[in-house]
């Protein structure tokens, strides 16, 4: 856990909950929110160890307009859950009320010629960036397109993870704390083995697929989630979509949500009955439930051709309707 200082009255117990959550292993990076309430606490005055639906109220309303709807859930949801242990240990807390994540979240679907367009870039990026970067950013991205995989899944991935020979990445400990068996397209198992043979210079089973720059040929770490994002970025990878499409902004995720889409109706035109396509791609992309799933497979414009092309073997069966006089 990174070293928060505690200032207020629930200093204390702030960074005990933290601790708590840290040894049943939860994920630390949402550790900031709880910073954060502590230091409005602290400037809020609150001196005595009660925390009260004012106090709540007024922390998250001072976030909701500047940060996404998923954001907010995050802030409501590590709120509540403080509470909550606030209460079992004898000091008088508010639990704040869980809300959904918005249904109305529509992510971004990559067309054909965006994705032309996006390994055309990265493909051409300049070498003063690095020459480990140049190679490495066209494999993250051709990973996260070919096989749906999350960006910390792809950034923590070693040569121990991939069967070159069956074409089968190892996902470890993915969100959920779950492992699963991702096949890849023998063109995609190609180019990462030729990544591999060509970036990382040894065989070692414990070698990262994508170092940094100071690890390339050691066990050290790979890249930062954030270094990727802030290169892809600068390099203008979307500047020619028109980033208004998507409430949440174009990311990386939106390659995992192009994956299912494009997977779903490749099984659709290869006669695969859809009540069975879903439950496939489910299993692939790691999803505990179908409904999760369902989140993914979008309408957009290809699905839009593909419903026209569909429908033109039945021109003449649909009467005409007469246009008004």
């Amino acid at each position: 856990m990174k070293n928060y200082v505690f200032i207020s009255a629930l200093g204390k117990e702030i960074n005990d909950y933290l601790q708590l959550r840290k040894s049943q292993g939860f994920s630390e990076n949402v550790n900031y929110v709880l910073q954060r309430l502590d230091q409005y606490l602290a400037c809020a005055g609150a001196d005595e160890k009660i925390l009260t639906s004012d106090v709540i109220d007024g922390f998250i309303a001072q976030i909701r307009t500047k940060v996404r709807p998923n954001t907010i859930s995050t802030y409501v949801t590590m709120c509540s859950g403080l509470g909550k242990y606030l209460n079992h240990i004898g000091i008088p807390a508010f639990v704040a009320e869980h809300f959904p994540n918005p249904k109305d979240y529509i992510p971004y679907v990559f067309s054909e010629e965006e994705i032309v367009e996006i390994f055309r870039i990265a493909d051409n990026l300049p070498m003063e960036r690095g020459c480990v970067a140049a190679f490495q950013i066209p494999m993250l991205l051709r990973i996260l397109y070919g096989c749906g995989l999350r960006l910390g899944e792809a950034l923590t991935l070693k040569l121990s993870n991939i069967d070159f020979n069956k074409g089968v990445i190892c996902v470890l400990n993915g969100k959920g704390k779950k492992d699963r068996l991702v096949p890849m397209d023998k063109s995609l198992a190609s180019i990462l083995d030729q990544y591999c043979k060509s970036v990382l210079l040894v065989a070692d089973p414990e070698q990262h697929i994508f170092p940094g720059n100071s690890a390339v040929g050691t066990h050290g770490e790979s890249w930062a989630r954030y270094w990727f994002i802030r290169i892809l970025k600068e390099v203008g990878l979307y500047t020619e979509i028109d980033h208004s499409i998507s409430g949440r902004g174009i990311c990386l995720h939106c390659l995992r949500h192009t994956f299912a889409v494009n997977s779903y109706r490749s099984q659709y035109f290869s006669g695969i009955d859809n009540y069975r396509t879903a439950p496939i791609i489910s299993v692939y992309l790691g999803h505990e439930r179908l409904t999760s799933t369902e989140q993914y497979l979008h309408f957009c414009e290809e699905n839009y051709q593909d419903i026209l092309s569909i429908t033109e073997q039945y021109a003449g069966v649909f009467p005409e309707v007469p246009d008004e006089e």
